[in-house]
């Protein structure tokens, strides 16, 4: 997967999640389910991009729910500043 194409699915993981946020708490592996992943990635790439989401003020944490994937945590977050997190990621 080159390089452009791994910006788009960054891009497209940002959208879903920002819009889920809008429903109430959620997982970001919840919002991202059955988006397709880089070859070779799995959902700790993200890590980086929800942790500045979270630096920025657009979501906060508000808990964790069991999760069936053993190599991320199911740390839940809530939108608080979408003005901010806008679709140009």
């Amino acid at each position: 997967m080159s390089d452009s194409n791994i910006r788009q699915v960054f891009a497209i993981a940002r959208r879903r999640f920002l819009r889920r946020l809008e429903q109430g708490p959620a997982t970001f592996t919840e919002a991202i389910r059955g988006l397709e992943l880089p070859e070779g990635k799995d959902g700790r790439l993200f890590g980086a991009m929800v942790a500045e989401l979270h630096r920025d003020g657009i979501i906060r944490p508000v808990g964790y729910v069991p999760s069936s994937n053993r190599c991320c945590h199911s740390r839940l977050w809530k939108l608080v500043d979408n003005t901010k997190g806008g679709d140009d990621a």
